[in-house]
């Protein structure tokens, strides 16, 4: 036996009252009404496709963020030379540290 709370007053009441010895409210057909009222197919069937349509919606935006990320092959020739020059231009660097770093040791 379960304690639930009267829908008018507030008090515990036996879930298998038939009505609140406080205020007299039904129990019973108040659950019941509630019960059938928010399990109803109809409104399962709204929930379901309000999921499917955000879902969509997310894929498509998804989609074309995705697409607009991709490069046209001249941009990733661009970029490639980019990374290219810069990666030479790091090795120049070091490289040439390492001949200042030789010459101090032939000193």
């Amino acid at each position: 036996m379960a304690l639930i709370k009267c829908p008018e007053c507030g008090k515990e009441v036996s879930e298998n009252a038939a009505s609140c010895p406080n205020c007299g409210q039904p129990i019973k057909a108040t659950m019941t009404i509630k019960e059938e009222g928010s399990q109803t197919p109809l409104r399962r069937l709204w929930i379901i496709i309000l999921i499917a349509a955000i879902l969509v919606i997310g894929l498509i935006v998804l989609r074309n963020k995705v697409e607009d990320a991709q490069l046209t092959p001249e941009e990733a020739r661009e970029l490639l030379e980019k990374q290219s020059e810069a990666h030479k231009k790091k090795l120049e660097e070091e490289n040439q540290r390492v001949r200042e770093l030789i010459d101090i040791i032939q000193r």
